[in-house]
């Protein structure tokens, strides 16, 4: 079974899957890193508001590829459950949010690119975390150059 805890960003998804590691030590977990832990820090994903169609489908591919080398070895591991710090579901939430924001006509294009990327990691259980809305705004506008933090301060 493969589980993605996914929110947005500081709504606590590495401090649940933590736990969740901890407390559930009973079963064998592969836990799989987010995005910007396995690849060294978020400087090294793709730019996280694109400005055009191109630009968009080139960092999604991007973030196709580091998806299938991050899960490689808990899909192969002899494990009861994979857990995710966020999973494919990332990748259109972004880009939802990126459409509605910025009307760049991102999502339609990134839900087929997903689709036909045939992602294995696809999980059978999505831990949602909504964090409250004070205290995400004060954890996120603290990140001010996050892409997070110019997505929130667009919708609110």
């Amino acid at each position: 079974m493969i589980v993605a805890v996914e929110g947005p960003c500081c709504a606590g998804k590495t401090t649940l899957s933590r736990g969740l590691l901890k407390a559930l030590s009973q079963l064998t977990i592969a836990h799989v890193r987010c995005y910007a832990d396995f690849v060294g820090g978020g400087r090294f994903l793709p730019h996280p508001v694109p400005r055009t169609l191109d630009e968009d489908a080139a960092g999604l591919s991007e973030l196709i590829h580091i998806e299938r080398a991050r899960t490689e070895a808990a899909l192969h591991a002899d494990s009861d459950l994979i857990l995710l710090d966020r999973g494919p579901n990332t990748f259109l939430a972004h880009r939802h949010a990126i459409e509605r924001v910025t009307g760049l006509q991102c999502f339609g294009p990134a839900q087929r690119a997903v689709a036909e990327a045939r992602l294995p990691s696809w999980p059978d259980l999505v831990l949602y975390l909504v964090p409250h809305q004070a205290t995400f705004a004060l954890l996120i506008t603290s990140r001010r150059r996050s892409s997070a933090a110019f997505l929130f301060r667009q919708m609110m």
